[in-house]
């Protein structure tokens, strides 16, 4: 998508700075998770990769709505260190969790956190 932007239009509309635009445009560097809103709006499609496994698709979740693992842990009211471990692959929420992102993040979640009739989170490839 051609805009015809300059950098520092670009980085007035995502709310950043135009260094950081031409980093992300050199993969120098990645978008902060609080820009990431703004870049979804703005090209109006989500251009990071579909995430694998379910650490990834917290952190996309977060992203998708800008959100620091503190501030998700804080809506969910569990600890840090427990979004970090969903993160890592460590450890899946329990199923009321599960369920209470999918009724926080609705338009995030399509088939992504979706329980099997099991009530369990379908089978991760390892």
């Amino acid at each position: 998508m051609d805009r015809r932007l300059t950098q520092r239009q670009g980085a007035r509309i995502l709310g950043t700075t135009p260094p950081n635009v031409c980093s992300w445009e050199r993969n120098k560097a990645a978008p902060a998770t609080k820009s990431v809103p703004a870049i979804i709006r703005f090209l109006g499609y989500d251009p990071r990769p579909t995430p694998e496994r379910f650490g990834q698709r917290i952190v996309h979740l977060r992203g998708t709505y800008g959100l620091s693992q503190r501030e998700l842990a804080k809506l969910l009211r569990v600890d840090t260190l427990t979004v970090r471990r969903w993160e890592n692959d460590q450890h899946q929420p329990a199923k009321k969790l599960l369920q209470k992102l999918e009724q926080m993040f609705p338009p995030a979640i399509p088939e992504r956190f979706i329980l099997n009739s099991d009530g369990l989170l379908p089978s991760e490839p390892r």
